[in-house]
């Protein structure tokens, strides 16, 4: 009797929705959309009914589109009435959908939580985004509650074409104190087929309950066979997490460049979140030591600022500002910047267009060219990302052209990157 009635709801529901927009009629009552539906019945305490209009959208293989916010809602349902078996159904369906709802990823995660079932918590973390917020809210809550430390890590190779790997430029020749130098065959741009290999590692506990403490390590390696240009990057960083919102960090890293060491860093910063009704997500400041065992005239102090911005939906927005400051006025700048991504989710595959301006302001002439150098970066590109349960899910094509315009010659030039990236072990 039950399925007869809520067939004849349905018929209703799809009458409307085919008929309007967005709003869908459901006894005797108009709602705007699905999830404004959803969140009525979830609201309402009226499981029984929520739980079956899902599993019979799930059983007429209704889109992604129309069942997703039932799905959702359902899962936590199903939780509070503790069925554990409906909600991992629940769940599983839910993972067909190519543009996967981090609503539902995150309902089921506390689910996992307050059913104390840890392991699947770590596994599902180790399977969602780390990048995201699903990610970086799901970890506090299963290190809280489950009182343990937890060690994720990732590991990425790629094949990389750089089209000016040793940061060659064009110019004939470069003015020195007023004289012309012909430059040498070796300054100009070389393009190199080689490899990169990237492993992250980050160990978590809290020591408190509002304290969490994160140790960090990256190691970024670039190798490329027929050339002598490879790059080397260990990095170690400690994280102190005081309360949801902020939080101090201190790093140190080496910077490796044709088997010599050319920079080392030391840096201190302070983040904070900001609360998500905000239009900004965040603000972060770090000040820093930069030692160059080249080129004294590049080793610094420096002070950024960072603010992150939220605006439409899959859009992300990032500006900087750094003070660089060296012995040298000629070498000391200040700088601004701005970033600007997009994600895309199409069918089988995710698409993120991006776009950064970095415009530098030096302070004194150099003597040596007569001139105070210019410096303005531009960089844009697109990463392409399958969306897929199969092996190609690891799968990642980074396309990226970067142009950097300056008085001098021996800073101008260009370089052109196509990547294709595979996680070895998935970052999630």
């Amino acid at each position: 009797m039950l399925i007869k009635v809520l067939n004849f709801l349905f018929i209703f529901l799809f009458i409307s929705y085919g008929l309007q927009a967005k709003e869908i009629l459901f006894e005797g009552k108009y709602f705007e959309s699905e999830d404004s539906l959803a969140t009525h019945l979830y609201l309402s305490k009226e499981y029984k009914k929520l739980i079956l209009i899902t599993l019979e959208g799930i059983e007429q293989k209704k889109s992604c589109e129309f069942i997703e916010p039932f799905l959702e809602t359902s899962i936590k349902a199903a939780s509070e009435l503790e069925d554990k078996k409906l909600v991992e159904q629940i769940f599983k369906v839910s993972q067909s959908c190519n543009n996967k709802n981090k609503g539902i990823v995150e309902s089921y995660l506390d689910f996992l939580i307050q059913t104390k079932s840890y392991d699947d918590a770590y596994k599902l973390l180790e399977e969602s985004g780390k990048n995201d917020l699903v990610f970086r809210t799901g970890e506090k809550k299963l290190i809280r509650a489950s009182g343990k430390g937890i060690i994720t890590q990732s590991l990425n190779m790629a094949l990389i074409q750089n089209s000016n790997v040793n940061n060659g430029f064009t110019a004939d020749t470069v003015v020195l104190f007023g004289m012309p130098f012909e430059v040498s065959d070796d300054a100009n741009p070389r393009n190199e087929l080689g490899v990169k290999l990237l492993h992250s590692s980050i160990f978590s506990k809290f020591l408190k309950e509002d304290l969490l403490l994160r140790l960090r390590t990256h190691l970024y390696l670039e190798d490329y066979p027929s050339s002598e240009f490879d790059r080397s990057t260990p990095f170690l960083m400690a994280e102190l997490a005081v309360s949801n919102q902020d939080m101090f960090s201190f790093g140190i890293g080496e910077n490796f460049w044709a088997n010599n060491s050319v920079l080392s860093t030391i840096s201190i910063a302070y983040s904070r979140n900001v609360l998500r009704n905000s239009l900004v997500d965040g603000v972060r400041v770090s000040v820093g030591k930069v030692n160059n065992s080249l080129n004294q005239t590049n080793s610094s102090d420096y002070l950024t600022i960072q603010a992150f911005f939220s605006a439409k939906k899959n859009w992300s927005f990032k500006s900087n500002y750094t003070h660089n400051k060296t012995k040298f006025g000629f070498s000391t700048y200040d700088e601004l910047g701005l970033h600007l991504d997009k994600k895309y989710s199409l069918s089988k595959m995710q698409l993120k267009p991006f776009v950064r301006i970095n415009k530098r302001y030096y302070q004194k002439e150099w003597v040596a060219y007569g001139l105070t150098r210019s410096y303005f970066q531009k960089s844009y590109g697109l990463s392409l990302v399958a969306n897929s349960t199969s092996f190609l899910k690891n799968f990642r094509i980074n396309l990226s052209r970067t142009v950097f315009n300056s008085n001098l010659p021996i800073y101008d030039n260009n370089m052109n990157i196509i990547e294709i990236n595979y996680s070895l072990v998935p970052t999630p």
